[in-house]
């Protein structure tokens, strides 16, 4: 696999979870096709070592609306599109809650695939909880027969709970067309796989060479691991790293950098599983969260499948909003998983170092990674741990204000003015329509 393209690893991956039988290989080959069409980079992914970069940066971000979820929306959405054909009279409307960077990523693929058949409904918070680039990524495209953009009061959790009551009456989501998209929906972490192959390969290619894995060996008796650092809200994009792990993908240490918003953080540290009383602001808002859905995800598959105890642990959740989780289990989660809490003033001060040591501009939820990768030792250039790649899940060119309070006016003025130069000269407000 390890020299296969990004889209051969993504069929190569979906169709070990796809049955031949309701999807066949060219089907499957022309969704990935049409997911992949817009992204600006061939490799999907580009995996970079910045100028002395102590970690390696898998840059997430080349797809149309400039950040991660388009890896996994893109084909989400065109696979639901395949089942919901253009000649059959059903109608399917997605549904989709955003803290900034989901929204515009499943709108523009409901776009883009143009069917006439397939509806999407999204909501994003009130009060400046999302960047403005953000806000008019969702807006411009509210014009669309197909699509609705709806702003409604409150924090970005606070959607997430009406959503997930209506899911429960799985006869009226059926009769109603409706169909979740947050990455709840298995189709989310399934095709993010892929980049955790693409970019863990990447990296062992880059510091042991082509040849560095034997396919006839195990991986412990390959001995080539890669540590991987991931800025954490949702925790869709953990989970996924966490599934490409099980499946034989070489992974090290997964580390979580979470901000203010913190219970995942807690959850690895303690097992203080609760929601916290109040969304905090932060300039890293895509992974603003109090209650992130995948860890049910996550501890369902550490347990090895235990529905009982999950089920006993969700129902003290659903009735106290607080949970702790068992020590014996919290030491399991720890052999595996480290986390790390990152102030706001830590993160633009990373921002800012990691430009002027680098020469490389990251967004606020990247800094967030790469403080919780200096944290756990990547930095030490004497470390003789294994090679660690930062998922970089964002565009600098969404984030104006946080660029602006971590580097100053300067700064973000010679990113914006490079970037429109790469464009085109094309305005940055018309950046979501390119």
């Amino acid at each position: 696999m390890m020299g296969m393209s990004f889209d051969e690893l993504a069929f190569a991956i979906l169709r070990r979870f796809l049955p031949l039988a309701e999807i066949d290989d060219a089907q499957l080959g022309a969704v990935i096709d049409r997911a992949y069409s817009k992204f600006t980079s061939s490799d999907r992914v580009e995996v970079v070592a910045p100028s002395s970069s102590p970690v390696f940066i898998a840059e997430l971000f080349h797809g149309p609306t400039y950040c991660f979820k388009d890896l996994g929306l893109s084909m989400l959405c065109n696979l639901i599109s395949h089942f919901t054909p253009p000649e059959v009279e059903k109608k399917r409307t997605l549904v989709v809650s955003t803290t900034g960077d989901t929204g515009p990523a499943a709108l523009a693929s409901v776009d883009r695939a143009a069917n006439p058949n397939l509806n999407i409904l999204a909501f994003f918070p009130s009060g400046g909880q999302i960047s403005a680039f953000q806000r008019l990524q969702m807006t411009s495209l509210s014009g669309s027969p197909n699509i609705e953009v709806v702003e409604f009061c409150g924090g970005g959790d606070d959607m997430d709970k009406p959503i997930k009551v209506m899911q429960k009456d799985k006869d009226w989501m059926k009769e109603a067309g409706l169909c979740g998209v947050n990455s709840y929906n298995i189709g989310r972490p399934l095709a993010q796989m892929t980049h955790y192959f693409w970019s863990v390969f990447r990296t062992l290619e880059s510091r042991y060479g082509k040849d560095c894995l034997d396919p006839r060996k195990t991986i412990e008796e390959n001995g080539k691991f890669v540590n991987v650092v991931i800025p954490t809200g949702a925790m869709g994009n953990i989970v996924a790293c966490y599934m490409s792990k099980h499946c034989g993908l070489p992974v090290g240490r997964i580390t979580a950098g979470v901000n203010a918003n913190d219970i995942t953080h807690r959850a690895f540290e303690s097992g203080d599983f609760s929601k916290s009383e109040k969304m905090e602001k932060t300039l890293s808002d895509a992974i603003n969260i109090q209650v992130p859905y995948n860890m049910e995800r996550l501890l369902f598959y550490a347990t090895g499948g235990d529905h009982d105890r999950i089920k006993g642990w969700y129902d003290e959740m659903d009735k106290s909003d607080s949970l702790q989780l068992d020590p014996d289990f919290v030491s399991t989660l720890q052999t595996e998983f480290s986390s790390h809490r990152v102030e706001d003033d830590e993160m633009c001060a990373m921002i800012t170092r990691f430009k002027a040591s680098h020469d490389y501009l990251v967004d606020p939820h990247t800094a967030v990674a790469l403080v919780a990768a200096e944290i756990q030792g990547y930095f030490d250039p004497a470390s003789t741990s294994p090679p660690t790649v930062v998922m970089s899940t964002a565009s600098p060119c969404k984030f104006q204000h946080s660029i602006t309070v971590a580097a100053g006016d300067e700064e973000w003025e010679a990113y914006y003015e490079s970037k429109v130069r790469m464009a085109g000269n094309i305005s940055l407000l018309l950046w979501p329509s390119i």
